[in-house]
């Protein structure tokens, strides 16, 4: 299961998942049942922690059938048989400060701020602000490339910022496994 933190980011995401004739949507947490991933996982909640996207050489990475390669966090709840109607995913405040930090180290200092402007707007507008972000894009590369940035979309100032990888990899405050 994939969490975004920016609902931006997964608008993107589903942007490019969609193939002619189907729609991917990204959705609220609290519309997402989990029950059959918890019940296929031996009781267990696998999430990937969306961070941002790869990039080499300021183009971003894209996998063999078009989506963009994410960088991501994992992490794993267990899930009691009881609590499988009502799971409550706490993303760790280690995880969450490191999160922080990738996004300050990119300049978006008020992300957070930014998101709730992003769930504000209406369907017809979320889809011109990334149909905005996506022919923005300084270029794309596939995937198979040296991965040396991480890319995050400035939905303020409507322009892509890249950081080193290492802000993403770093072993001093990475994400935990």
């Amino acid at each position: 299961m994939s969490v975004y933190l920016s609902p931006f980011d997964a608008y993107i995401a589903a942007a490019f998942l969609s193939k002619p004739g189907e729609q991917y949507h990204a959705i609220p947490a609290y519309e997402f049942d989990p029950r059959e991933l918890i019940g296929d996982n031996g009781g267990r909640l696998h999430y990937f922690l969306h961070c941002g996207w790869g990039a080499s050489d300021r183009k971003l990475v894209t996998r063999r059938k078009g989506g963009l390669v994410g960088l991501y966090g994992m992490d794993t709840v267990r899930v009691s048989p009881e609590a499988v109607n009502a799971v409550d995913l706490n993303i760790n405040g280690k995880d969450l400060a490191h999160y922080g930090r990738m996004r300050e180290r990119a300049g978006l200092f008020a992300h957070s701020e930014c998101h709730g402007r992003v769930l504000a707007l209406d369907e017809r507008q979320r889809m011109q602000h990334v149909a905005q972000a996506i022919e923005s894009m300084p270029g794309t590369i596939p995937v198979g490339c040296d991965i040396n940035q991480m890319a995050m979309y400035d939905f303020d100032a409507a322009q892509w910022h890249f950081v080193p990888i290492e802000v993403f990899t770093s072993t001093t405050d990475s994400m935990e496994p």
